[in-house]
C-alpha cells in the first residue's frame, strides 16, 4: 500500500489591513473609498495617502510604497483604483504575490468601477486574504430605499412614491440617479 505525503498548508490569515471595493453598484463603492480616503487624511494627514491608477502602476512602485514608512504618523494609505481591470497580467502577478506582506502601518484599497474578473491571480489572492465588499446593483425597494436615504443626508425628505417615481425614470446607475437628485435640490432650493 502506498502513503500519501500529506502537505501541511498553514491557512492564510485574513489582512484586516487589505480591502477591495467593487461591484456593479461602482457609485457605492466611489463614495465608501472616498468616506474612508477622507477619514483617513483628517486622522493622519495628506502626506500619508498615495494614489495609483490602473494601468500605471507597477509591482515595482507598489512594493516601495508598501515599504516606505509614513511620515510623521503611525500609519498610511494607499487606494489603487481600477488595477484590476487595467493593470497587466504580469504586475497583477506580482502585486498578489507580495500583499502577503503587506506591513501594519499601511492600508491597502483597492477600488474597481466594474465588477472585477474573478479569475485573476490577485482577485483570488484578495478574496483569500482581504476583506471583500462587493457592492450590488440596486433596484425596486432598495433602490427606493437608497433615493429616499439620499434626499435625506441632505437635509430633505420625500415620499416613497416620489422616490420610486425616480428609479424609475432615472433607472438603477446611481452616478445617474445621485446627479438627478442634485438637480432638484438645486432646482428646488
Amino acid at each position: 500500500m502506498k502513503s500519501e505525503v500529506v502537505e501541511n498548508k498553514v491557512p492564510l490569515e485574513l489582512k484586516k489591513n487589505l480591502y477591495l471595493f467593487a461591484g456593479e453598484d461602482s457609485f457605492s463603492a466611489f463614495e465608501k473609498t472616498q468616506l474612508w480616503k477622507n477619514k483617513f487624511l483628517e486622522k493622519y494627514g495628506e502626506l500619508n495617502s498615495l494614489s495609483f491608477y490602473g494601468e500605471d502602476l507597477t509591482a515595482s512602485e507598489f512594493q516601495t510604497a508598501l515599504e516606505a514608512y509614513p511620515f510623521l504618523s503611525e500609519k498610511k494609505l494607499l487606494i489603487i483604483q481600477d488595477f484590476l481591470a487595467e493593470g497587466s497580467t504580469d504586475q497583477q502577478k506580482a502585486i498578489a504575490e507580495s500583499i502577503e506582506n503587506i506591513p501594519e502601518y499601511c492600508v491597502v484599497v483597492f477600488y474597481e468601477h466594474q465588477k472585477p474578473d474573478a479569475r485573476t491571480a490577485l482577485y483570488k489572492k484578495l478574496l483569500k486574504i482581504g476583506q471583500v465588499e462587493n457592492f450590488e446593483a440596486k433596484t425596486g425597494v432598495t433602490l427606493t430605499r437608497w433615493i429616499k436615504e439620499r434626499f435625506a443626508k441632505k437635509n430633505y425628505s420625500v415620499g416613497d412614491q416620489e422616490a420610486q417615481m425616480i428609479g424609475n425614470l432615472v433607472g438603477s446607475n446611481l452616478w445617474n440617479v445621485a446627479n438627478e437628485i442634485d438637480k432638484l435640490l438645486l432646482y428646488g432650493a
